[in-house]
């Protein structure tokens, strides 16, 4: 077999296994991170078009056993009234389907520090790790759910 009949196949072979390797490491990530929050919050919608939407913003969920999984800066959400949605960008889409959380979902957003930027704990529920979001879309997501518990608070005292 001489070089060039070699090259129609070593090509080919490249781009398939690179498509196999980058299909592998979505789906490692979706397992070790973002299916655990799918359960009935998977939703197949589009967010409202009212919606305030937040692109390439940064995420982390947990400090798991090998490492957070770390969405930087490759996550859109869209922060409404009514609650927030969360999705990876159009490259890590296969097996991540958007996240809906109903403001009422969430049991906390608590503001951190982190070296350089300002970032966002936000915590769905107890046996869940948190997710860690970062800049704008985390102040979006920790004044909604304030202004929400606000709401709520002032309703239970009337």
């Amino acid at each position: 077999m001489e070089g060039s009949e070699l090259l129609i196949y070593i090509i080919p072979g490249f781009f398939l296994f690179f498509a196999i390797l980058w299909l592998s490491i979505i789906k490692l990530l979706s397992v070790l991170g973002w299916s655990k929050y799918v359960d009935d919050r998977a939703i197949i919608t589009e967010p409202p078009p009212d919606a305030q939407k937040f692109s390439m913003q940064t995420m982390t969920i947990g400090g798991g056993i090998f490492f957070p999984i770390n969405y930087a800066n490759c996550l859109n959400g869209w922060v409404l009234s009514t609650g927030v949605f969360l999705r990876p960008a159009f490259i890590f889409k296969m097996f991540h389907p958007m996240l809906h959380y109903r403001w009422n979902q969430i049991e906390s957003v608590e503001p951190a520090t982190a070296i350089m930027s300002k970032r966002f704990k936000m915590t769905v529920r107890r046996d869940l790790r948190p997710f860690m979001i970062y800049g704008a879309l985390g102040k979006a997501i920790h004044n909604g759910w304030m202004q929400q518990r606000g709401r709520q608070s002032g309703s239970a005292s009337i």
